[in-house]
């Protein structure tokens, strides 16, 4: 969940910038609701920024301290104050390692002072309060019932199965991608053999408690005799009948003989993922409701913005680039 306080913690991540000329320092660029944005702090954001090399970044720019003035006249409204505790911290944080002399020199070869820096920071984090305390408003309305949910789930299971989801099936399933990725899929080894006698005899060593891997590697006639017969992750669905029917019916951990053609298969399934309701029912739930209160929040911020009374006075076309 990304916030405009974020911009403080990659303030140094960005290219160098171009000069902006000092004489243009005192204008007044626009005005929001009666109050004045100027040229000094249209520099500051432009310094700031995180995409320097844009053609539109003044407009850009200014634009987005527009709105920043909307949001803050806004957090103002709602008693939220400048945090000078939470701007000490994070200062404190991005000048690890260095002095506050080097600091100084840091944000000075950015041609920024710290009383600007701060400044900045305070307003910075009014309005990520603003947008959290609207967010805890939203969130106590949101209800997802569970035919949604339900609904969701049965996308992801076509997701998972090769079908092209929808963006936010896609987003569900790159929040949980460690878990998800080997969904519907089941970890097994084999071992190969000629004869169902032989195969016989394999299986009643197994079940006596003899190492399967051990056993894979002194015995098997398949390509992963070496690593002990291990299969890893497979889907299901790339294997032949009437091994693919058994595997979708088995429960792990299990081993059993399999018949090819012309072979023998000892297989040991060690373990299936599923993707069961249960499992996942609160994530999806989770999920629904942040997109949800994401929405809402987004079209609350643009509800404000069309509200505000906006002026453009200066003409910025050559003067800042």
């Amino acid at each position: 969940m990304k916030s405009s306080l974020f911009l403080a913690f990659l303030i140094f991540l960005g290219a160098g910038l171009a000069a902006y000329p000092a004489e243009l320092i005192d204008r007044i660029i626009a005005v929001v609701d009666g109050e004045i944005v100027t040229q000094s702090e249209l520099l500051l954001e432009l310094r700031l920024s995180l995409n320097p090399e844009s053609p539109d970044i003044t407009r850009e720019v200014l634009n987005s301290l527009i709105s920043k003035k909307i949001y803050l006249q806004e957090a103002k409204k709602q008693g939220i104050t400048p945090n000078s505790r939470s701007v000490e911290n994070i200062i404190a944080e991005k000048s690890k390692g260095m002095s506050s002399q080097e600091f100084e020199r840091v944000l000075q070869e950015r041609r920024i002072s710290l009383e600007d820096y701060e400044s900045w920071l305070a307003k910075e984090i009014m309005i990520y309060e603003l947008r959290g305390q609207k967010l805890k408003e939203i969130e106590r309305e949101i209800r997802v019932d569970q035919e949604e949910i339900r609904n969701f789930y049965l996308k992801l299971e076509q997701y998972l199965e090769g079908t092209e989801g929808e963006r936010e099936i896609r987003e569900f399933y790159e929040l949980y991608e460690e878990e998800l990725r080997h969904a519907g899929k089941v970890r097994m080894a084999q071992i190969l053999v000629r004869s169902e006698e032989e195969a016989d005899r394999i299986l009643s060593r197994i079940k006596d408690g003899e190492d399967f891997s051990y056993l894979a590697k002194e015995i098997s006639l398949g390509p992963a005799a070496e690593k002990g017969g291990q299969l890893g992750w497979v889907d299901p669905a790339t294997l032949k009948s009437p091994l693919k029917e058994l595997i979708g019916k088995l429960e792990s951990p299990v081993t059993i003989k399999v018949k090819g053609e012309g072979f023998f298969r000892i297989i040991q399934l060690q373990d299936k993922k599923g993707v069961s309701f249960r499992e996942y029912r609160d994530k999806i739930e989770e999920y629904l409701k942040n997109r949800r209160s994401e929405e809402i929040l987004r079209e609350w911020f643009e509800d404000l913005e069309s509200k505000a009374e906006i002026e453009i006075i200066a003409n910025l076309a050559g003067e800042i680039h």
